[in-house]
């Protein structure tokens, strides 16, 4: 059970990290913040290489229900509300598969931004 806590604890942290190398600044303090700072980041980074921007949310970003880009709504389905259900539920019925699916989600996400990021490194 502690597996999506330990894969989203390293999607969050990979997050702020981003942020921080990419526009050293303040982070916000939930995770919906983060991923639309990052957005923005990127999107700034991607502008001045003259390079497609990205677009995570809907132009309301009306919360979690906005997200548009499948490898996030991939990792939100399989990490991060599972990890909802463990801290705030008490559910303890994490199977071998969950976890799994959790721990890859997380990792297809990074791998995501860390594709947008070499394309802006380069």
């Amino acid at each position: 059970r502690l597996s999506p806590i330990e894969a989203n604890t390293a999607f969050e942290s990979f997050v702020a990290e981003i942020i921080l190398l990419l526009e050293p600044q303040t982070l916000p303090e939930t995770l919906f913040a983060k991923l639309v700072l990052l957005e923005s980041v990127l999107n700034r980074k991607l502008i001045s290489k003259s390079l497609v921007v990205v677009s995570w949310f809907t132009p309301q970003r009306n919360g979690w229900q906005s997200l548009l880009n499948p490898a996030l709504i991939d990792w939100k389905k399989k990490c991060y509300e599972l990890r909802g259900k463990v801290i705030h539920g008490g559910y303890s019925q994490v199977t071998l598969d969950k976890a799994k699916d959790s721990h890859d989600a997380s990792l297809g996400a990074i791998r995501y931004i860390q594709g947008i990021v070499q394309t802006i490194l380069k």
